[in-house]
């Protein structure tokens, strides 16, 4: 829930919701936030299946969500993140770059190791992906920021109007 929390602080007058598929980790979340006085929304829920009416958010955010699922539920979350948000709204991602981006030896090797060393049996299939290409089919306009490296690799994705 840090993200939630910081959106929250950044835009206090927003109503900003957290979810995750771990109950625990949204327990945990919803805890922090009620200590440090943050008023966030918390729910349990798959990225895939929000159950938020559709056009509801301005915004959405996925933090190094989509290295952790299969290339398959990355596409459905992207679907769903599209449902959800309102024309012109905002889809931000932050996880590890893909397509081009690993072809460097260094960022290969890292990638090979952590999938298999460090329980991350997603990232090899993610980080060799089109999921620029993905979020345009979608029917996401895509622009790149400025910090397109790994674990800073940022889509801002607009919804059309």
């Amino acid at each position: 829930g840090q993200l939630t929390v910081t959106l929250k602080e950044r835009f206090p007058n927003a109503q900003v919701y957290g979810l995750d598929v771990a109950a625990p980790q949204v327990r945990y979340a919803h805890k922090r936030a009620a200590e440090l006085g943050v008023e966030c929304h918390f729910v349990q829920r798959l990225a895939e299946d929000t159950k938020f009416p559709d056009g509801h958010f301005d915004a959405v955010t996925a933090f190094l969500l989509f290295h952790e699922v299969s290339l398959e539920a990355g596409a459905k979350i992207v679907q769903e993140a599209f449902r959800i948000l309102r024309p012109g709204g905002i889809f931000t991602v932050f996880d590890f770059p893909t397509g081009h981006k690993n072809n460097d030896p260094y960022f290969t090797y890292f990638m090979d190791v952590d999938s298999k060393d460090n329980c991350e049996p997603y990232s090899v299939g993610f980080t060799g992906s089109d999921f620029d290409g993905l979020l345009k089919k979608t029917g996401f306009m895509v622009e790149r920021g400025e910090q397109d490296i790994m674990l800073a690799c940022t889509t801002y994705a607009e919804k059309p109007a």
